[in-house]
């Protein structure tokens, strides 16, 4: 069955059109490749321009059928946020929410094409987790390419929208699964330090670890608290990132969400005795006074015993305390992984999964010569396919990367995996790694470093195995 995901936009004003139609094209192109790479069952990314789903359908028919909960994604700006067809759509997600408690969170998405503060945002879209799809340093600019902070930004996404699309049968299974493991309380963070939350969450989740809270906190502390203390009694560490900004006071409060979190966590005696941690970046610059003296506070509160540990360290110690610590707790454990399917060595093959069919031969042989194969292909029908991946990518003994097509972003994301191999925990170097290559893509693959680049020629099977012997 095919999944159909909705972007809905208004038409653009002409000073912006060109742009935001570019950007458009590009997120929906991309979002349907990684979704399809993704899911076992297709998905289809329909653009709803002016919120029309074709010339005589429009967006809104979806919401007159109360068995449909259409998947939508909301593109925002502050030229969108203030569109009367916008503003309509927000008010049928909200009739939909209330017959289906569960649908905005499960079944909308906000990325954001430009910076919009909170205050200028509606009510609604305040409920939805933030996508930050936009340069950071130049917001006029394309800014979906491999390597790129936005990349990584959509690559979530496109895992929230899967893990949305599950069959119910599916999510029962995962979620009463022996090995599902439990939570950890990421609290939210100032905007200079969003990026490195990201890759903390972003580590976490692929490791199996449900990130709560979920959801943004509310501005009103009452609400806050209570979505925290449930939060972090159901999680096993709590992780708090400090940046160089105090934060946003809260309404009617005179401390700001970052001081609130913490504040709560070492009030709430249900979390006593559970880890914490607060991190501050290497190179920290407090804007004010007022936030340098209660960062202060933070580490002589700290030295007394009477809060979690605070470390100043690079994103990587941060990471490897996260594991430590989560490896150590006592609700916490640790089984063999059932990820990785092969025994001894072995060649973990990686291909894309047009060319499932064309990889067969490869494997026939490499098993024909008694060399062990893991194939890619099983990333589709796995519960963690990126927990699955990166195992292998650990356990192999050599990687073998099938690359017939020109698909320069899946090649780059598969290079970048095998880079950071010894972060995912390899301790010994890949007797080889090969890309084999049609003849017409070889020369842009020849500048990478420690890569063997071979041509697909006449029984190159034989001489790729004789390579891995």
């Amino acid at each position: 069955m095919k999944n159909i995901i909705y972007i809905c936009f208004p038409s653009f004003e002409k000073d912006s059109k060109d742009f935001n139609n570019q950007w458009i094209k590009k997120f929906s192109e991309y979002l349907k490749i990684l979704l399809n790479r993704l899911m076992a069952d297709s998905s289809d990314v329909v653009l709803c321009e002016d919120f029309k789903i074709d010339k005589k359908h429009s967006i809104y028919s979806l919401f007159d059928d109360k068995d449909k909960n259409p998947l939508l994604v909301l593109p925002v700006s502050p030229e969108i946020v203030t569109n009367k067809g916008f503003s309509e759509i927000l008010n049928r997600i909200n009739e939909k929410n209330k017959e289906n408690p569960e649908y905005l969170i499960s079944r909308v998405y906000k990325v954001f094409m430009y910076p919009v503060s909170q205050n200028d945002q509606p009510d609604l879209l305040k409920k939805l987790p933030d996508y930050h799809l936009y340069n950071d340093t130049d917001t006029k600019k394309i800014p979906f390419a491999p390597h790129q902070p936005v990349w990584q930004r959509l690559i979530d996404l496109a895992y929230d929208i899967s893990g949305s699309l599950l069959p119910k049968d599916a999510e029962t299974a995962i979620s009463g699964s022996a090995t599902k493991k439990t939570a950890v309380f990421l609290a939210e963070t100032t905007q200079d330090q969003e990026n490195v939350r990201d890759n903390i969450k972003r580590e976490l989740i692929q490791s199996g670890y449900k990130v709560l809270p979920v959801n943004p906190l509310p501005s009103s502390p009452d609400l806050a608290k209570d979505i925290i203390n449930k939060s972090i009694e159901q999680s096993e560490l709590a992780i708090h990132i400090m940046g160089n900004e105090y934060g946003e006071i809260m309404t009617g409060s005179d401390v700001s969400l970052i001081e609130f979190q913490i504040d709560t966590v070492l009030k709430n005696k249900k979390a006593s005795g559970m880890a914490e941690i607060i991190w501050l970046p290497p190179d920290l610059k407090p804007e004010s006074d007022f936030h340098n003296q209660y960062i202060d506070r933070l580490r002589k509160t700290a030295l007394s015993g009477k809060s979690s540990e605070v470390i100043q360290a690079p994103i990587e110690v941060l990471k490897t305390m996260v594991r430590k610590r989560l490896s150590g707790t006592s609700r916490h454990t640790k089984t063999e992984s059932e990820s990785v399917i092969a025994k001894g060595k072995f060649i973990y093959l990686i291909h894309e999964r047009d060319y499932i069919q064309d990889v067969k031969k490869i494997t026939s042989d490499f098993q024909e010569g008694n060399i062990q194969i893991v194939d890619s292909d099983r990333l589709g029908s796995v519960e963690n396919p990126v927990k699955w991946h990166r195992e292998n990518l650990v356990a192999c003994d050599g990687v073998l990367i099938y690359y017939p097509g020109d698909n320069a972003p899946w090649i780059n994301s598969k290079l970048v995996d095998i880079v950071k191999a010894p972060g995912y925990g390899r301790t010994k170097p890949f007797r080889e790694k090969i890309i084999l290559v049609r003849a017409k893509f070889k020369d842009s693959l020849n500048n990478i470093a420690n890569v063997d680049i071979v041509e697909m020629k006449n029984d190159f099977q034989q001489n790729i195995i004789n390579t891995f012997r």
